[in-house]
């Protein structure tokens, strides 16, 4: 889909450019949103340790501001935040499960406790977009693709596995990523007058991170053990949000 996007960002430009009619009055656009954020592909998958994300439904939040170059399309500038929980239940059954059954066997008379804790996921992206209305009345219907940068946060993990009186832990943190994002979205506007809308919308992401990690733990006898690994997520989200606009007049004279 990544390879489809830049032509698609170069066809909407041809066509853009190519509708007739005089420029939009001096406005600026600013949109101010929030709404759901909802996990993808592996990054929701809770089966495995090793390629599943484990994220939950999360919040998102952000601004825009655009500036209309025809009566048709706009080049807008976004910048927003999410931010995902962990599945620790679900992260618990697929890590600890099958180790816990093995502890058990092995040590019949001794009690094990085990457990897991983590905080969330955040991911904070600015990109550039062309937004292309297609229909413009009472009701604005949007198509808007584009590409920017994104910074991935991995919460650390916390785990501790107890046999009797000895007690294992570890501690996995990460260091943010930083990629590029690809963003397809499309919405509806609704107009409440002249310069303010009601605004719907529909946002796929998708990126793939390189997240460098490191992982402490520490044994029974105080046998400390450091380990260094790099991470791949494959990361997708869809955004369903809802928002106030603002076009802004930056021309006194204008009608």
């Amino acid at each position: 889909m990544k390879n489809l996007l830049l032509p698609l960002l170069l066809a909407i430009s041809l066509y853009s450019f190519g509708q007739s009619g005089e420029p939009e009055e001096n406005r600026i656009y600013l949109k101010l949103y929030g709404g759901r954020a909802l996990p993808q592909g592996e990054f929701s998958e809770k089966t495995s340790v090793y390629n599943s994300g484990f994220a939950e439904k999360g919040i998102v939040g952000g601004f825009t501001l655009g500036k209309p170059i025809s009566k048709s399309t706009q080049v807008d500038f976004d910048l927003l935040r999410a931010s995902y929980k962990v599945d620790e239940g679900a992260l618990f059954n697929a890590y600890f499960q099958q180790l816990i059954v093995q502890v058990q066997k092995q040590n019949p008379n001794k009690e094990v406790k085990s457990s897991i804790s983590t905080g969330s996921y955040i991911n904070t992206n600015a990109f550039a977009s062309l937004k292309l209305s297609l229909i413009e009345n009472e009701f604005k219907l949007y198509a808007k693709p584009g590409i920017g940068i994104s910074w991935f946060s991995v919460p650390s993990f916390n785990e501790s596995l107890k046999i009797g009186v000895d007690e294992f832990l570890s501690n996995s943190t990460y260091e943010t990523a930083t990629s590029f994002m690809f963003n397809l979205s499309a919405g509806i506007e609704y107009k409440l007058n002249q310069d303010v809308f009601l605004d719907f919308n529909f946002q796929y992401l998708f990126s793939e991170f390189k997240v460098e990690g490191s992982l402490y733990a520490e044994d029974q006898n105080g046998e400390v053990y450091f380990y260094e690994e790099t991470v791949n997520y494959d990361f997708a989200t869809v955004n369903l949000t809802l928002g106030l606009v603002f076009y802004i007049r930056t021309n006194s004279t204008a009608k």
